[in-house]
């Protein structure tokens, strides 16, 4: 993943998009953290706090999967499609940088700039038919979560 700001990977959801839904404006499902020249955390984007708690979030085929409230306690059971619209292999994984409460973690490929294994990023598992999984998974394997991983991303819109 690394290597790609959140702000690029909005901007790639919304490029894959444009055949599916133009003009629709999608936001990645990353969360991450800024630290300042000392190490210390500045600042950091929470993706599920950025929409207000009673928006709706929309999936590429405009299907709601709930509010930002309703997916973080019950979880995002109907998120297995990727960017483009279609449905994702089960055994596929998903960067969230995002906890089960909708905060960044500390495992976000260093702010998701570093495709390297030397870091870890947090990820979800679409299939997972119960919170947090699908936004923060727990695997047996710590190589999955290694950043030079090719995983999708989430792309949904708010209304």
């Amino acid at each position: 993943m690394g290597n790609i700001t959140p702000k690029d990977a909005d901007a790639e959801c919304n490029i894959k998009s444009e055949n599916i839904n133009a003009k629709l404006e999608y936001r990645a499902w990353l969360s991450y953290q800024y630290e300042s020249d000392g190490g210390n955390v500045e600042s950091q984007v929470d993706i599920a706090k950025i929409i207000p708690p009673e928006k709706n979030w929309l999936r590429r085929d405009n299907m709601s999967i709930g509010t930002t409230e309703k997916i973080l306690v019950t979880g995002a059971t109907d998120t297995i499609l990727d960017e483009l619209g279609n449905l994702l292999d089960t055994d596929s994984y998903v960067w969230t940088g995002t906890s089960s409460a909708g905060d960044a973690t500390d495992n976000n490929c260093a702010s998701w700039t570093n495709n390297t294994n030397v870091y870890l990023g947090t990820i979800g598992h679409p299939a997972s038919a119960e919170s947090p999984g699908w936004t923060n998974y727990e695997v047996q394997d710590a190589n999955i979560r290694l950043c030079n991983n090719k995983h999708y991303i989430y792309c949904f819109r708010a209304f």
